[in-house]
């Protein structure tokens, strides 16, 4: 059982930001504010999928950065659908606690249990996210160039698809 002895600052992001998401859910003062649909769309359509790629691919190399982001996305789709569909044969129905809730359980379930596959690999082996090596590539504005065709046509659909989350997302917003 090798493994990092760190926790992944990935998965404690992600930890993080379902967290913070349930606060400004609960505490009435907070509801209200912007910051609660900013972190609300990300728990809806990143982070659940997000939690269940870092669970299924917990080694480096069998993923790429371009298409863990486009998995996660479609992932957290279709978990987001089916927790929404049992939901709807429970007495709790579709609301917006259980719906909370059910993300929230889900989304942490799965990365503990990342963390955990994490682990027992050895750190050589282990999916790591590089902030500063991100970071660093944003400042420069080189995020470099795609590898393959393939890997082009993906950025190009996150691109779209994020522009239509956002446009989504301001409508959702302005038009209650």
């Amino acid at each position: 059982m090798a493994g990092n002895q760190k926790f992944p600052s990935d998965l404690l992001l992600v930890a993080g930001l379902v967290i913070l998401t349930d606060i400004f859910v609960l505490i009435p003062v907070l509801r209200g504010s912007f910051i609660r649909t900013a972190l609300g769309l990300p728990l809806l359509l990143f982070l659940p999928g997000y939690a269940l790629i870092a669970m299924l691919f917990p080694e480096k190399g069998g993923l790429e950065g371009m298409e863990r982001i486009a998995l996660s996305v479609a992932m957290s789709v279709s978990v987001v659908s089916l927790i929404g569909l049992a939901l709807s044969y429970t007495p709790w129905e579709i609301k917006e606690m259980p719906i909370l809730t059910s993300f929230s359980v889900f989304t942490l379930l799965m990365l503990a249990a990342a963390y955990v596959r994490r682990r027992h690999l050895p750190a050589d082996r282990t999916f790591e996210v590089s902030f500063r090596a991100l970071a660093l590539g944003l400042i420069s504005g080189v995020m470099g160039k795609p590898k393959s065709k393939t890997e082009k046509n993906l950025r190009i659909i996150l691109a779209l698809f994020f522009l239509i989350l956002i446009v989504t997302g301001a409508y959702v917003v302005l038009v209650p």
